[in-house]
């Protein structure tokens, strides 16, 4: 993102893009006060949202190696013991100088993906009630799903390719 202001606003409406995480407000806030900070957003790919990129970039150090101290606040490291995240915002800047090559690494060469990991359970079990209820074996039957936009999965359930397809099996239209 080459707009610095438009960089400043997303970091700045941290507190509602990061609604459900406590941590990554508060770094929000932090970053977008800081102009070292922005411009190591700012190296994000095209087409990444710079402020996903940065902090998916931070935990992902911090959970290859979950020794750093910078860890303690994280709560897929330590969970209920992860240090109040108010306390973060006073180191974030000198972990980010201390491994800025890691995370432009990171942020220059990696895709963030954002959708709801929940989703994917409910696609999942929702497969394999299919399954069985097609052919009885579900439990032992391999599902495929095409990967692509929410909006278009549910309405392919009733072409017969995609059923073909939650079966295990190529659509006829492609079989040679």
């Amino acid at each position: 993102m080459s707009d610095r202001a438009g960089l400043v606003r997303q970091f700045a409406a941290g507190d509602a893009w990061f609604h459900t995480s406590p941590l990554y407000r508060v770094l929000s806030r932090v970053v977008a006060g800081d102009e070292e900070l922005l411009d190591l957003a700012a190296q994000a790919r095209p087409g990444q949202v710079p402020a996903n990129t940065l902090m998916a970039a931070v935990h992902l150090l911090v959970l290859k190696d979950p020794e750093l101290p910078f860890a303690r606040f994280f709560p897929t490291v330590l969970g209920d013991d992860a240090e109040p995240p108010e306390r973060a915002g006073a180191e974030f800047r000198a972990f980010c100088a201390e491994h800025r090559d890691a995370i432009v690494h990171v942020v220059r060469e990696r895709l963030v993906q954002t959708n709801a990991p929940g989703r994917g359970t409910a696609i999942r079990l929702a497969m394999h009630e299919i399954a069985d209820r097609v052919d009885g074996q579900g439990a032992d039957r391999d599902l495929a799903l095409a990967e692509g936009h929410g909006r278009w999965i549910q309405p392919l359930a009733d072409r017969p390719a995609s059923t073909a397809a939650m079966r295990g099996q190529p659509p006829a239209s492609t079989t040679s």
